[in-house]
């Protein structure tokens, strides 16, 4: 995973957004560089009211820090982006959190490590529920042909369940249903954290919250992405002031 600008915020959806209003959004992009244009309010804003704080310096790392995210579980629509230091690549520090608990996604070349909070509650999702979220998750997303379904939580029940996952969202042009759009490119990689609710015959994405944007390096890279669920990620208390994780913070092996 190499580090780029995201191409969308995350919108609370009653339903798959259309491929006309997506195609607005991804021509964007510049054409003459194959970036995407970069949003503005992808990321939500620090309070400057604020005082409270993440920082930390991670230890056994598979290479440089490419992005590090907080996500409150209370306001999944929200994620706040650290700024990493151009001199210490496995350091990062959120400023201006407003009080609230938060979980923490790093993200690497290859690997990305993960506290988020998916379920309150016992995990009663069934392997039917997981077939039928990777489902939903291809249609809501036309133009990406490919997912990767890392980790989902939540409560399995016709028209009563709820669910969270972590996904990879993957645009290949070595699919049959690829749609090719002018300056954008033909592989990309959008984590993001989802979510779902049972609506009787199928699985609906109610919110799809992007982390995490990157430009593959090769076809069938997001194959042998490295994901850790990292308990240490998880569940910090911000108050007002800076939660130190310390210069030692191991996530995993």
């Amino acid at each position: 995973m190499t580090d780029a600008s995201p191409n969308r915020n995350a919108t609370p959806i009653a339903r798959a957004p259309s491929a006309s209003a997506l195609l607005a959004l991804l021509l964007a992009a510049s054409p003459a560089t194959g970036q995407m244009a970069e949003l503005r309010s992808m990321y939500t804003k620090p309070d400057r009211s604020a005082s409270g704080g993440i920082r930390g310096t991670v230890t056994n790392t598979p290479g440089p820090l490419l992005g590090a995210y907080a996500l409150p579980p209370a306001h999944p629509e929200r994620a706040y982006r650290a700024r990493i230091p151009p001199d210490a690549k496995t350091s990062f520090q959120f400023e201006g959190l407003p009080a609230a608990t938060y979980d923490l996604v790093l993200v690497f070349e290859g690997a990305f490590f993960e506290g988020l909070s998916l379920s309150a509650g016992k995990n009663t999702l069934t392997d039917e529920d997981r077939t039928r979220i990777r489902r939903a998750l291809h249609q809501a997303e036309p133009l990406f042909n490919h997912e990767v379904l890392f980790r989902a939580e939540g409560r399995t029940g016709t028209m009563q369940g709820d669910a969270r996952c972590v996904a990879m969202m993957v645009r290949t042009k070595d699919e049959p249903d690829f749609v090719s759009v002018p300056g954008y490119p033909d592989y990309w990689h959008s984590l993001k954290l989802v979510l779902l609710q049972d609506i009787g015959l199928r699985w609906q994405v109610v919110m799809a919250r992007e982390i995490h944007g990157a430009r593959a390096a090769k076809p069938g890279e997001e194959d042998s992405i490295r994901h850790v669920h990292a308990e240490r990620l998880s569940g910090i208390e911000v108050t007002d002031t800076v939660v130190d994780l310390g210069s030692g913070l191991a996530i995993g092996n």
